[in-house]
């Protein structure tokens, strides 16, 4: 997986998206690239190759396995889910594994973010008060 600067894993929402409409496509008989929340990421071809190679027999965990953007958790807990008959149940918990690992992260680089932007602040209030203050001393030391 790609790193950020902040240290976020890049494909972590992406992959939450494709665990939690993995459920839906198994609960629901809609398609999981027709769903308006379903986001692009790099690999995006690589998943419509993996639903191609699903469609025509395989299973999900083989199709997932070529797999480069998709971690080796999700690859091998699908592959536990299909042997076990449990598919919905372990996409679902690899979603929420997934989800908490997005907010997890994103709390992460926020907290990193806050003292930046305090920064940033501090410095623009006192360019305000230099401003408000230089043409004073300046009038000042004219009298």
């Amino acid at each position: 997986m790609k790193k950020s600067m902040l240290g976020i894993d890049i494909g972590t929402g992406a992959i939450k998206l494709v665990t939690n409409d993995q459920c839906v496509v198994i609960d629901t008989p809609e398609n999981v690239f027709e769903n308006d929340h379903f986001i692009a990421f790099d690999g995006m071809s690589e998943v419509y190759a993996m639903a191609e190679k699903v469609e025509t027999g395989v299973s999900l965990s083989d199709a997932m396995n070529k797999s480069k953007y998709l971690p080796q958790v999700l690859r091998e807990m699908s592959g536990v889910g299909e042997k076990s008959g449990e598919l919905v149940a372990t996409l679902k918990t690899i979603g929420d594994y997934y989800t908490n690992e997005t907010d997890f992260a994103m709390k992460s680089a926020l907290d990193k973010l806050e003292p930046a932007m305090l920064v940033l602040l501090a410095l623009f209030a006192g360019f305000i008060v230099v401003a408000i203050y230089l043409p004073m001393f300046t009038m000042y030391s004219l009298m």
